[in-house]
């Protein structure tokens, strides 16, 4: 649920400055044909400048208007949340973005009993204590830096118990 509710605050996001784009920015190409202007209101004359309200918001498709729906009901302190994460997400190399769509994607195709049993193991890792996790990632590099036969090994001694 944290997953998904992350996955639809940076698509918002991410729709919202794809629409802020439309909305704010003006071409220093002056053909009206190829305007935004002109493309949202085709009646206005060349050279008449509208107020953004004049011109009514801009083309949605039904995702994306959804998702500005959703927007519109956070709270002032969950879109500031939204805002940073954004910032964040803008800021890592394309392969670590690329690597996190990929995770997004496996999460979403799991069965829902398995993605509720993921989100209950997120939920218990956070609660641990940063020194434990630090040294369960201490183990999990240990244990992955062993040969598959040193791995064989460890697995017979515990299953011998």
């Amino acid at each position: 649920m944290i997953k998904k509710k992350a996955f639809v605050i940076v698509f918002v996001a991410a729709a919202l400055l794809m629409v802020s784009d439309l909305a704010w920015s003006k071409s220093s190409f002056q053909d009206p044909a190829s305007s935004v202007q002109a493309f949202r209101n085709p009646l206005t004359p060349p050279g008449v400048e509208l107020s953004r309200r004049q011109q009514g918001p801009p083309q949605m498709d039904e995702d994306t208007q959804r998702n500005w729906r959703t927007y519109q009901e956070l709270t002032p302190d969950d879109k500031n949340r939204l805002r940073d994460r954004s910032q964040k997400w803008q800021s890592l190399p394309p392969e670590q973005q690329k690597e996190m769509r990929r995770r997004m994607e496996r999460y979403r195709e799991l069965p829902p009993q398995d993605q509720e049993r993921y989100q209950e193991r997120y939920k218990q890792w956070q609660s641990l204590p940063p020194e434990d996790r630090d040294r369960i990632r201490d183990r999990l590099r240990q244990w992955d830096s062993l040969s598959p036969q040193e791995k064989e090994d460890v697995r017979q001694r515990f299953q011998k118990r």
